[in-house]
């Protein structure tokens, strides 16, 4: 019975601090937004999301293009492989010059 409530409690306390991290998560990102120091990285950050969405796009589209020749002509490649490196390096390349 003891153990029960104590389960029950402790429970109650775990949900209770997730609340409160979740919240303060949320406060710390309203307080960036607001930052004027970090309006710039913020908007650098979503520029670089949408440019990174994009060219994950292309490469998908080009790798598909490359299945369709594979299929077509029995050209041997790896495209897992090739999408995990092109992706790699775009990513190093957009952290060397985002730094």
């Amino acid at each position: 019975m003891v153990l029960h409530q104590e389960e029950k409690k402790r429970k109650q306390i775990m949900e209770k601090v997730a609340k409160l991290e979740q919240r303060l998560l949320s406060l710390q990102s309203a307080q960036a937004m607001r930052c004027h120091s970090c309006r710039p990285y913020v908007s650098r950050m979503a520029t670089l999301e949408t440019k990174l969405t994009k060219l994950i796009a292309e490469r998908r589209q080009n790798l598909q293009e490359l299945a369709h020749m594979k299929s077509v002509n029995q050209i041997p490649c790896e495209f897992e492989v090739i999408e995990d490196c092109i992706l790699s390096k775009q990513i190093k390349r957009e952290l060397f010059y985002q730094a």
